[in-house]
């Protein structure tokens, strides 16, 4: 879907709007916020984010609930790997600042 990109942020226009990318590491943080509540999936390789896998703000359902400013963490791995990461976001308006990896 379609994003505003701002000099501090990107904000998703639409529901259904994506990130997606390949990364390698362990842990996977992002910081973000949205006015009103903005939950998305989180898949990993194309699969739902696995238990193994999920970072503290994924719940069972492999479902994030962006609102707060703040970093939240989405994957946390026993080693450092290699996969894909992809977030669908369920409504407009979340603002993603930042990636970081551990």
């Amino acid at each position: 879907g379609p994003w505003v990109l701002t000099q501090e942020y990107a904000q998703n226009e639409t529901s259904g709007s994506k990130i997606i990318f390949r990364y390698l590491g362990e842990k996977v943080f992002m910081v973000a916020r949205a006015s009103s509540p903005v939950s998305a999936r989180v898949f990993i390789d194309g699969k739902s984010i696995p238990a193994t896998l999920r970072g503290e703000d994924v719940n069972a359902q492999g479902e994030i609930l962006f609102e707060e400013d703040r970093l939240y963490r989405l994957v946390d791995d026993e080693g450092s790997h290699t996969h894909t990461l992809e977030i669908i976001l369920d409504a407009p308006g979340l603002e993603v600042f930042t990636f970081t990896f551990g």
